[in-house]
């Protein structure tokens, strides 16, 4: 018999045999950089996966497989290492480059470290729950690690905690916990698990919507304490915090939202213009990559306008009816002095518009 999971061992192969499948699975040793152990993860062969749709945060959502056989097998589920001696987990190049590990690293180490003398902590609570005797990861699995990931960053303090990384394990967790798919579904288990760590954890995710809004709260940190940010990262942020405003069912936050990407993406590509005006001298490959960033700052601007107006569109629909409430005693047209008072109240001056009187 064939294997076809990691761990399952190989039969030999005998005279007449089918050829032995190919296995997507490389198992890499690397040192734990928290507490020194030696630990053993799953990689994949990236030559045997197309990525053909990934969310947001960069997850592949829909894969093609060389060989049907494999899948059943989410890349996604094999982003994170994890150690099961003081259960840290993080991306791969963490536990691989030195130079991966961040500005604060050495905080991280100790304050998780100290986690580990503590067996009802959190991250000793998740952590351990993880199977790492399994012959792959389930979804469950890969999730559990997730959460470790996010418990580690957390122990350190607010002031000096890797944003960055906090956004990127909380839309992980987002997709988890919003997994449609059957065949990603997580064990009810898991989420009996998450209910109570959370009593004593509060900042790990509820449900998906909740992940979301904590990974907006991340990444709108760094669109606002950055020193310098390039134009496309920058843009691609606040793509990501409008999008996921609006998918977290805050309708009354989306416009906002959506505005600010639509009018950053707007002095961008003035910026460049001038820039190209201003800068006689840029010629060649210079002046190329400044026209490429202008065509695509158009097309972000096209989207965000079109994203704004739906939004929009959207919150003025989910506010209607409470103007309609407010106003049940009041006819005919709405006088300037009432709608200076319905503004001062929170209603949108779209809403209050699109009034219709009885």
């Amino acid at each position: 018999m064939q294997p076809t999971r990691p761990g399952s061992g190989a039969a030999s192969q005998g005279e007449g045999d089918a050829p032995r499948p190919r296995l997507p699975f490389v198992p890499i040793e690397a040192t734990c950089p928290i507490c020194g152990a030696r630990v053993r993860n799953w990689s994949l062969k990236k030559s045997m996966f197309e990525v053909v749709e990934s969310d947001l945060a960069g997850n592949p959502v829909r894969v093609k497989w060389t060989e049907a056989m494999w899948q059943w097998v989410r890349p996604m589920d094999y982003a994170l290492w994890f150690c099961p001696g003081c259960h840290y987990a993080d991306l791969p190049k963490t536990f691989q480059e030195e130079k991966a590990r961040g500005k604060h690293f050495d905080l991280l180490q100790e304050a998780v470290r100290a986690q580990v003398a503590k067996p009802q902590a959190p991250l000793g609570l998740i952590g351990r729950a993880v199977d790492t005797g399994a012959d792959h990861l389930t979804s469950s699995a890969a999730f559990l690690i997730t959460l470790s990931g996010l418990l580690a960053q957390l122990t350190v303090k607010p002031g000096y905690r890797d944003i960055e990384r906090l956004a990127h394990l909380y839309l992980r967790a987002a997709a988890y916990l919003g997994e449609k798919e059957p065949s990603g579904a997580l064990d009810e288990r898991v989420l009996v698990l998450l209910a109570h760590v959370r009593k004593v954890a509060p900042d790990l995710p509820a449900d998906a919507a909740d992940a979301e809004k904590r990974a907006v709260e991340q990444l709108d940190t760094i669109c606002r304490t950055a020193r310098e940010i390039e134009p496309r990262r920058e843009v691609w942020l606040l793509r990501v915090i409008a999008t996921l405003t609006r998918s977290s069912g805050r309708a009354s936050e989306a416009p906002a939202a959506a505005r600010r990407w639509f009018e950053r993406t707007l002095g961008l590509r003035n910026e460049q213009r001038e820039r190209l005006q201003k800068e006689k001298g840029l010629v060649g490959g210079a002046r190329e990559k400044v026209e490429n960033l202008l065509e695509w700052l158009g097309h972000q601007s096209d989207e965000a306008r079109d994203m704004h107006q739906a939004v929009l569109e959207e919150a003025v629909k989910d506010e209607l009816p409470r103007l309609e409430e407010r106003l049940r005693d009041h006819h005919g047209p709405i006088p300037e002095e009432l709608a200076r008072t319905l503004l001062e109240e929170g209603f949108r001056e779209e809403t209050i518009r699109r009034y219709s009187p009885r």
